[in-house]
């Protein structure tokens, strides 16, 4: 989206050479805007209640964003490795790490012609090329259906570890 010159205000630089803004960049043109506009009247006496406010809110906007992109560079930062290893049987697909609440989750498939019970998924996790513990995940439907599929959740009680290998396992019947 093309921003106007005429929208934003002069003393607001923009970049010469480029003609067009990006969205993100109209954000800073309207805070400006307002401050600049709260300042002027809070120079002269007048509403220094609204500046004030206007000021609260700025600061707190901007502290909630840099929390957010730290939050955010945390969490790909300290994301483990991932690798999956496939049965004959079950196939496990659409696997997440969440690293608030120290989960795995995915969905495991009965990708075979027989009745699978005792579904399960195991997490295998490492440091290095060293095993630490395996943790066995619960499925919500033990016994799948040739074709069937059904969620999973692997807890892992705030271990730390560098990579997981999660294998699918379960009785063919």
């Amino acid at each position: 989206m093309a921003v106007s010159r005429a929208i934003i205000p002069s003393f607001v630089p923009v970049q010469p050479g480029i003609e067009n803004q990006d969205e993100d960049n109209l954000l800073l043109p309207l805070i400006a805007l307002i401050f600049h506009r709260d300042y002027a009247k809070y120079i002269h006496g007048e509403g220094k209640n609204m500046f004030k406010q206007h000021l609260i809110i700025f600061v707190a906007v901007v502290t909630m964003t840099d929390v957010m992109v730290i939050q955010q560079s945390y969490a790909q930062a300290n994301t483990p490795k991932s690798n999956i290893v496939n049965s004959v049987y079950l196939t496990i697909k659409d696997q997440k790490f969440g690293i608030k609440d120290s989960v795995i989750t995915g969905t495991i498939v009965n990708n075979s012609t027989y009745q699978i019970k005792l579904a399960q998924v195991y997490a295998l996790l490492y440091n290095g090329n060293h095993l630490i513990t395996v943790v066995s995940g619960l499925v919500d439907v033990t016994t799948l259906n040739p074709g069937d599929d059904s969620a999973f959740v692997v807890s892992l009680l705030g271990l730390s570890f560098e990579r997981y290998t999660l294998m699918p396992g379960g009785i063919p019947a």
